[in-house]
């Protein structure tokens, strides 16, 4: 069943990505935006609404200390996240991303928010993030009632001809296509979706289709499909006898138990065709890998509720001689 996305709604970008996106996506949806970050120089978007995280002169803040700077402004933020639905758009390879994305996450849903996440998620290489990463993605499920991930290590690892801002590049623009479909009446799957995207291809939508399916195939079980959509971007030039045919391969491969599978097309500036592939997916992913102590149960972790964070305490004592 698709998730319905109810008006008013708040786009909120947290980090570098997460504005950058969210700034974008503000005009294709016509809604408010509201910027997040613990750097000034991701929050030079106009027309959007900014939030400054001080961390108080700390150069390279942990998540722990910018979680610490968020609860200090919870109620300012609260305030802020006005309407019936938040769209929140972040970077988990980042410290502002997972220091800050979860609780704005948590805060929308106590809130009573209709809560739909886009989380980037690091290369495999960048060892030193996906623990983080991985509890952070955990907390951000726990508080969407929609969740989409996008993987950079997968797209990495089925083009190894890609240098990384290649990778961003696609990444955002997949992100972006996405959001902007919202407005023709695509749904949602509800809990976990996985969006695969491929490179541009010249003219040839099965070949971009085959990039998107390794993708798939990196991350996820394909049998735990439950719900499958194609967007073929550049779609209007395709002939509809190979949009025809790029279903019903969909249809083919992930249909053995019953998977639905929708078709959205929108136009494209370049010359070349790119499919995304968004898959609904039961609850284990090779994120789960991630974080080790995944396989307890959150109801079995001391203080799971309460997101760890340093908080600066400022006393002042009497001097004592």
């Amino acid at each position: 069943m698709g998730i319905e996305i109810e008006t008013p709604i708040t786009i909120v970008g947290v980090g570098g990505l997460g504005a950058k996106v969210a700034a974008q996506a503000r005009t294709k949806l016509n809604t408010r935006c509201l910027l997040i970050s613990n750097d000034k120089n991701d929050l030079n978007y106009p027309d959007c609404e900014n939030m400054f995280i001080d961390v108080k002169g700390l150069l390279n803040p942990s998540s722990n200390s910018i979680r610490g700077a968020v609860l200090g402004v919870s109620n300012e933020i609260m305030v802020r996240l006005d309407g019936s639905t938040v769209i929140l758009i972040c970077n988990l390879a980042g410290n502002g991303g997972t220091g800050i994305a979860p609780l704005v996450a948590k805060m929308a849903k106590q809130a009573g928010k209709n809560v739909i996440s886009f989380v980037v998620m690091p290369f495999k290489f960048e060892t030193n993030k996906l623990f983080s990463a991985g509890v952070s993605l955990k907390r951000m499920q726990e508080s969407s009632n929609c969740l989409v991930i996008i993987d950079n290590d997968a797209l990495l690892f089925n083009n190894p001809d890609l240098n990384v801002e290649d990778c961003y590049r696609i990444t955002n623009s997949a992100l972006l296509d996405v959001l902007g479909s919202l407005t023709n009446g695509i749904s949602l799957g509800e809990e976990i979706n996985v969006l695969c995207t491929s490179k541009d291809s010249l003219n040839d939508a099965e070949s971009a289709l085959k990039d998107s399916f390794k993708m798939l195939y990196s991350e996820v079980d394909p049998d735990n499909v439950r719900k499958a959509m194609l967007y073929v971007i550049g779609g209007d030039r395709v002939p509809i006898g190979v949009l025809d045919s790029l279903v019903n391969n969909v249809q083919k491969i992930l249909g053995k138990n019953g998977t639905e599978v929708g078709l959205s097309l929108s136009s494209s500036s370049s010359n070349g065709v790119r499919v995304l592939l968004m898959a609904s997916v039961l609850e284990q992913t090779k994120f789960n890998d991630y974080d080790p102590l995944n396989i307890i149960p959150s109801d079995s972790v001391l203080d799971w509720d309460e997101i760890e964070c340093d908080m600066k305490i400022e006393t002042s004592l009497p001097r004592i001689d």
